[in-house]
């Protein structure tokens, strides 16, 4: 009986082990539809959006190869809650997301990402780590305290691309108090105001 149970342990440990282990990017939402990918999606809104600029065949899906051809994404004030599914664009090199009631947002498989506005909503945390190409960040107005701010600093790259990087951050909590040196020492330009 010892044995038993000490195989279904290492065992166990094992299978953990081998799924972190292929965790390099976040996985994707489950699409109930393999050929649209707003099926992915939880807002309506937010979808609407997407049938409406990326249908190119006008067939009534977002297809993943119409999806992959989406280079700019602007959903500002909208009214959206979720941006599930925008894992999906992964060539989106400039996503405008501001003014809405976005609570989260994951954009770690959008790689190629250079400028993503997501101001004015409620985000009480961003990650970018994954985002290699992002020269412009604004996240003004959301709810990120000190330590938010920090972590997001902590996130940011530090490649030096021609055209510098800035990161735009007043109007959060913890705007005041957070350790800007974090990401000027990686290169970044911090903006407190215009």
């Amino acid at each position: 009986m010892t044995f038993v149970l000490l195989a279904i342990t290492v065992i166990a440990c094992g299978k953990d082990n081998d799924s972190n282990s292929n965790s390099s990017l976040p996985s994707l939402p489950p699409m109930t539809d393999p050929n649209d990918v707003c099926t992915a999606m939880d807002d309506l809104k937010f979808m609407e959006y997407c049938y409406k600029h990326f249908d190119v065949n006008k067939d009534g899906k977002v297809s993943p190869s119409e999806a992959n051809a989406v280079l700019e994404i602007n959903v500002q004030g909208l009214g959206i809650h979720s941006l599930r599914g925008i894992e999906y664009f992964q060539n989106l090199k400039i996503l405008d997301c501001s003014n809405n009631q976005l609570i989260s947002l994951n954009v770690g498989r959008n790689t190629k990402l250079e400028l993503l506005v997501c101001s004015g909503n409620q985000l009480t945390s961003l990650n970018v780590s994954r985002n290699t190409a992002l020269t412009s960040l604004y996240c003004m107005w959301n709810e990120l305290s000190a330590t938010a701010l920090n972590n997001l600093f902590e996130s940011l790259h530090s490649n030096n691309p021609p055209s510098g990087k800035t990161v735009h951050i007043w109007g959060n909590p913890g705007t005041d108090t957070c350790n800007r040196s974090i990401a000027t020492n990686k290169g970044w330009q911090v903006f407190l105001q215009w």
